[in-house]
């Protein structure tokens, strides 16, 4: 009886060892697929970056050789007449690539704010006018008392909290440049620059 015992306890055990070498856990795919797709994920999510922020372009022109181009396509169109006057300006930016400006630069100006009660404050202040040629600048010298008015009457309301922001200034310098066109109404003025400003 102890043999067919031990026999059976064989034929379990060998049953159990084959059970278990069969029933192994298959190895998951999983961390393949991820290490192939992974980096081609990244490679396409970078490319696309890098297209998109313009470091590649795919044989795509860039918004400025486009704008040139058209520009270059409606002076061939007009015959010519404006090409040397548009090839001359190409250097000058961005800004207006046809327009040729001077500047003007105006008085320097020492204004009082608009402050607290007993509190003294000061904008000094250099200002330059962007013009469309030197014929401009006797015309704008006619009106040239009128204009400082202007700036010292405009400035005095403001603040230094006013001037202490970007926002604060372009506001300052959209706000001079409309009243100084509404004054010099035959003198093109396209822009007022400050090379100079301190507020005490």
């Amino acid at each position: 009886m102890s043999d067919a015992a031990a026999a059976k306890k064989t034929e379990i055990s060998t049953e159990a060892t084959e059970t278990v070498a069969t029933e192994t856990p298959k190895k998951s795919k999983l961390p393949l697929i991820l290490m192939i797709v992974l980096p081609i994920l990244t490679l396409g999510i970078g490319g696309g970056v890098a297209y998109v922020m313009g470091f590649l372009s795919f044989g795509a022109k860039k918004p400025q050789e486009q704008a040139a181009d058209g520009e270059k396509g409606q002076n061939k169109a007009e015959g010519g007449h404006n090409e040397a006057k548009a090839e001359g300006a190409e250097g000058s930016g961005e800004h207006d690539k046809l327009r040729t400006s001077i500047f003007h630069p105006l008085p320097e100006m020492m204004i009082n704010l608009n402050s607290e009660v007993g509190k003294v404050s000061y904008l000094k202040i250099q200002a330059s006018l962007e013009l469309d040629d030197q014929k401009s600048i006797e015309k704008l010298q006619k009106v040239m008392p009128r204009i400082q008015d202007t700036i010292q009457v405009y400035v005095r309301e403001l603040k230094v909290a006013d001037l202490k922001s970007s926002i604060g200034i372009e506001k300052l310098r959209q706000e001079l440049l409309k009243r100084i066109q509404l004054i010099a109404k035959d003198v093109k003025v396209f822009d007022v620059l400050f090379p100079q400003m301190l507020t005490q």
